[in-house]
């Protein structure tokens, strides 16, 4: 499934010329980087109703990342189009135009999910091995881990690959083993080539786990996964055989 997103883009003329408001995403991994976009959000295409959508996908995004109403009607919109980015994901824009006294854009805060869940998984590990943690909350640890990512998947090649079958993502998370590579048992991936790999390791040396593998875990992350890493042109489907009898 391809990913799709909106979102708004506001202009005013000034002395003549046109100026754009743009947006810097919040995160660590954007933190001091020179990067800006206009305010938009991912959304679900079904087939059905899907202009609209995108509309309210795009009014919503808006207002939650700057904390501005749009200060005209949807049919004033001036529809700009579509563009497909690298990675696959489609991006529809609108374009208004605001009246260049917006001066107060609030930028809301959100919880890290992925951030609370490794500080979890973390501080267990601690608690069991009885060693005291480090990092005192979710935001701090997780702020740490995003630099250790995006510094190990640098290192080196990445090979990205798409599986198909009845079970994929189950059958694929067994082969791989545990996600601490200590606890995966022999005969699964990281049990047999890295085992020697653990939460504190990483944690006393300042970098992510070093593992070999990663696997999706769930249908949602998977198609979320497969967008960001291909083109829908660069999958190819085939039957063999065995897939008579499934």
């Amino acid at each position: 499934m391809v990913e799709v997103s909106a979102g708004l883009l506001m202009y005013y003329i000034d002395s003549g010329k046109i100026k754009v408001f743009l947006a810097h995403p919040g995160g660590p991994y954007w933190k001091n980087k020179d990067h800006y976009g206009i305010p938009k959000g991912g959304v679900e295409i079904d087939g059905k109703g899907d202009n609209e959508k995108l509309l309210e996908t795009t009014l919503r995004e808006f207002k939650e990342e700057t904390g501005m109403e749009m200060n005209t009607k949807k049919e004033n919109l001036i529809d700009i189009g579509s563009v497909r980015r690298k990675s696959g994901k489609i991006v529809h824009v609108w374009a208004f135009q605001g009246t260049g006294k917006e001066k107060f854009v609030k930028s809301n805060e959100f919880e890290m999910e992925w951030a609370k869940n490794i500080f979890a998984k973390t501080k267990a590990v601690h608690d069991k091995d009885n060693k005291p943690m480090e990092y005192k909350n979710p935001e701090e640890l997780g702020k740490a881990v995003q630099s250790w990512l995006i510094s190990f998947l640098k290192e080196g090649p990445v090979i990205a690959f798409v599986l198909e079958g009845p079970h994929a993502i189950e059958i694929a998370r067994k082969l791989l083993g545990h996600t601490e590579p200590r606890q995966a048992i022999p005969g699964t991936i990281r049990g047999d080539f890295i085992s020697v790999e653990s939460y504190a390791v990483a944690d006393k040396k300042k970098r992510v786990i070093r593992n070999l593998v990663h696997a999706s875990d769930n249908r949602e992350t998977t198609e979320k996964e497969i967008a960001l890493w291909f083109n829908k042109e660069e999958l190819h489907s085939y039957k063999k055989e065995l897939e008579r009898h499934f």
